[in-house]
């Protein structure tokens, strides 16, 4: 699941922009996200860690979340003001 950017509106005069990055690994998609949003600044970001593995007949066990060394990837790449990490292993 990708997450996507959200606006809320607190006032006329205010609008914050978060993103979620939901269950997902650091795959290419999320590297359009800066050029979707250019110009606009990411006030927020949620990002969901905890590297979890499945066991996989391809390798001993297949990661399907992202573990810190993604998540420290995605936040360089988004550059929020503030991100909060959501299940961190």
């Amino acid at each position: 699941m990708e997450g996507k950017g959200k606006r809320f509106r607190e006032t006329d005069r205010m609008t914050n922009r978060i993103y979620i990055s939901g269950d997902t690994l650091m795959v290419d998609e999320l590297k359009e996200i800066p050029e979707r949003y250019k110009g606009q600044n990411i006030d927020l970001m949620l990002i969901h860690l905890g590297g979890t593995t499945i066991p996989s007949p391809k390798v001993p066990l297949l990661m399907v979340t992202m573990d810190a060394k993604q998540g420290i990837e995605l936040l360089r790449l988004i550059n929020p003001d503030v991100t909060i990490p959501i299940h961190y292993e």
